[in-house]
């Protein structure tokens, strides 16, 4: 007979639908073997005339900055050959936890392709193709009334919203310091400006071959489930 001590049983995780998270709410997701606190920043689709349907889910992003990077060494602000949009989908997915990667969406993201000066903003169904991005300026509640050279790239998701020109919402931290960190949106005004937030939560640009933070944002279905005791993602319904 094999007798199973109850005291040395641990519970079954409890299962709930990340959809269910409030946006602001965090779900702590494994990167390199670690438990990493990643905040909801939207349920659903941000606007559903500017994205496409595979963007209907549970937006996260990465609380603090994962590290600081160049946009791209060769100083071009084209997003699409970036080479911090090749990272993003290459070396830092691979180090997310299998119950993640199985889970995180092929999704299409509104963007500026071709770069900042002469590009075009696409939106819809002719959105860049992509599991992990940066996230841009419209969805951190800028727009071109802020800054005339931002790209209409996106629309303001709900964490964001209704925030002031500076916002503590949007400060990062990189072992404990506020630092800049990186979006997607390239400037208009040229080629090599890239658009970001700085450790005052204001807008600047920056050079794309200059070393500023990351944090990454991927989405989920809304019906995966994590454990609401631990807030620890569990896997793909």
């Amino acid at each position: 007979m094999i007798w199973n001590d109850p005291m040395l049983m641990k519970p079954a995780p409890k299962e709930e639908p990340v959809g269910d998270l409030a946006v602001g709410k965090s779900v702590w997701i494994q990167e390199s073997g670690q438990w990493v606190e990643f905040l909801v920043v939207h349920q659903g689709i941000p606007d559903a005339s500017f994205y496409d349907t595979s963007c209907d889910g549970t937006w996260v992003l990465r609380k603090d900055i994962h590290s600081e990077s160049k946009w791209d060494a060769g100083e071009s602000n084209n997003y699409e050959n970036s080479d911090i949009k090749a990272w993003l989908n290459g070396d830092y997915f691979s180090t997310l936890g299998k119950a993640a990667q199985n889970a995180i969406e092929t999704v299409k993201i509104p963007y500026r392709s071709g770069g900042g000066s002469g590009g075009k903003d696409q939106s819809g169904t002719s959105g860049l193709s992509c599991k992990i991005f940066l996230l841009s300026g419209y969805e951190v509640a800028w727009d071109t009334s802020t800054n005339k050279y931002f790209p209409q790239d996106g629309k303001v998701l709900k964490f964001f919203s209704g925030l002031a020109t500076t916002s503590a919402k949007r400060i990062a931290y990189l072992d404990e310091k506020a630092i800049s960190w990186w979006l997607r949106s390239p400037s208009k005004y040229n080629s090599n400006l890239v658009l970001q937030v700085n450790s005052s939560g204001n807008w600047y640009n920056y050079n794309a071959g200059y070393s500023y933070g990351v944090r990454p944002a991927f989405i989920i279905p809304k019906t995966a489930l994590f454990d609401p005791n631990t807030n620890r993602f569990l896997r793909a319904a």
